[in-house]
């Protein structure tokens, strides 16, 4: 289920002179900073979450098994951008169970859009903070055995036949948050086999609890080995292939295992390919380099999702960047693409309510740029 941003721009309606007070802060000087954005999000917490939208929610999720856990992830409109990338900046929230819990971290991950950080950062890179804005994706929880993350291509030095994977035992928070030790593994692209593997003698990872995560230490028989065996790592390879090649540029993936299933989390482009210059000095930084970057009228292909592949997905990219309605809902743990491509059309009278495609244009809604 996505809450797109809508819902949030009616959460902050009639607040237009509490966000205007974001203009004047900025890292140049960080105490003023640390109070006015703290300050800020005061205020913005003590506006209720629009009725309407509370209710749709409580709606959806009461059609889910009692005692579902969820994870809730912001998703702001100007994430993975070519030039900006906001990593870390907005809250995500694991294991949330109940509706009400769901519902309070909706409204952490509108309010995180206001972090310090993230104002500071927007400033930063020119983006004027009335552009900005958040939608939240609530997932069904993947309890994983071990998750981590990968990239189609190598993002320190560009090399466009090497797969990077961080893994480690738990959740993926350990490795996103870069706070433990992770294995570190790179592949050819080309066959899936392992070139380079670092072991690291893993101390701790997260696991769900009874309410949100908690840190384990891992048992010594396993923290110095490999949290992924070849056939795994072969498997990985092949799905981060695949959603490479349809979304056609290089991608960043957030994955995990569960009993031997692969999940797909979360994908999104690399937003910093090191140029790699050919003989014609020519830079060549995409396997899809006839396809125009980030940034200009390149646009991925959402037409044809035969192609996706067959692992069980429960996936979110950049829901907030352009979604026409402020709940769109989506939650089945597999899925060939970021939302159900089967999925009807709303027959519900509000603009509030998307399953799964465009009500504008009838395209799948992460694909979809003419509704904006």
């Amino acid at each position: 289920m996505v809450v797109t941003t809508l819902a949030y721009q009616e959460f902050v309606s009639g607040l237009g002179e509490v966000l205007a007070q974001a203009a004047d802060l900025s890292a140049g000087d960080p105490v003023r900073l640390q109070q006015g954005g703290a300050r800020l999000r005061e205020e913005l917490a003590r506006a209720p979450l629009p009725e309407a939208v509370a209710a749709e929610v409580r709606q959806s999720l009461a059609a889910r098994p009692a005692g579902q856990a969820y994870s809730v992830r912001s998703s702001s409109n100007l994430e993975d951008l070519a030039s900006a990338a906001f990593a870390g900046q907005h809250d995500t929230f694991l294991n949330v169970i109940g509706t009400d819990e769901v519902l309070a971290k909706v409204k952490a991950c509108f309010l995180s859009l206001w972090h310090d950080r993230a104002i500071a950062y927007r400033r930063e890179h020119g983006f004027d903070h009335t552009h900005a804005s958040m939608a939240v994706v609530i997932q069904q929880m993947v309890p994983c055995d071990v998750a981590g993350v990968a990239f189609s291509i190598n993002p320190v030095n560009g090399d466009l036949g090497t797969i990077v994977v961080d893994a480690n035992y738990g959740l993926g928070e350990s490795v996103v948050s870069g706070e433990a030790e992770v294995d570190h593994f790179e592949l050819d692209k080309a066959t899936g086999t392992v070139k380079s593997r670092t072991v690291a003698a893993k101390s701790h990872m997260v696991v769900s609890s009874d309410q949100g995560t908690v840190d384990r230490v891992v048992d010594d028989a396993a923290a110095c080995c490999a949290c992924l065996s070849d056939a795994q790592l072969a498997e990985l390879a092949a799905l981060l292939v695949r959603v490479e090649r349809h979304y056609r540029f290089p991608q960043d993936i957030e994955w995990g295992l569960l009993g031997g299933t692969l999940h797909l989390l979360q994908s999104r482009p690399i937003t910093t390919i090191p140029p790699k210059w050919t003989r014609t000095s020519r830079p060549s930084v995409s396997p899809m380099s006839s396809r125009r970057l980030p940034g200009t009228s390149w646009r991925p292909d959402f037409t044809n999702l035969s192609t996706i592949p067959s692992a069980s997905w429960t996936t979110r990219r950049s829901a907030g960047n352009g979604s026409p309605a402020s709940v769109t809902t989506s939650m089945a743990t597999r899925m060939p693409c970021d939302f159900m491509r089967d999925a009807p059309l709303s027959t519900s009278p509000t603009w509030r309510i998307c399953w799964g495609r465009c009500p504008g244009c009838g395209r799948n809604t992460v694909g979809c740029r003419n509704c904006r």
